[in-house]
């Protein structure tokens, strides 16, 4: 489908997004909140821009999870997947290890 197969949906579906808040801005904003507390505590650098760092934090995270999981070659089911995760792996790297707990937090 194209952007232009119905006309008006995606506009209407914006504005609903907007008149509930909501919206996948949402994860960016929570993202840059935590950065901003990390900030705060001297954690990060005064001039990081907090917007840019979560944009490419979710970034990579997307990425990640739309490799492992549609992947032709190695293909794990999401048990499977669950059992390798970093609270049951120490085998795990810190980019795994963070997309992880973001994506269990933003879940619950």
């Amino acid at each position: 489908m194209t952007s232009g197969a119905w006309p008006g949906l995606l506009g209407a579906r914006k504005e609903e997004l907007r008149h509930h808040g909501a919206g996948p801005h949402k994860a960016d904003d929570a993202v840059a909140t935590y950065l901003g507390a990390e900030q705060d505590l001297g954690r990060l650098r005064s001039e990081t821009d907090l917007t840019a760092a979560a944009g490419l934090l979710l970034g990579a995270c997307s990425q990640y999870a739309f490799l492992s999981h549609m992947s032709l070659s190695g293909d794990r089911d999401d048990d499977e997947a669950a059992d390798q995760s970093p609270a049951t792996s120490s085998s795990n790297s810190p980019n795994e290890v963070a997309c992880w707990r973001l994506d269990s937090n933003m879940a619950g």
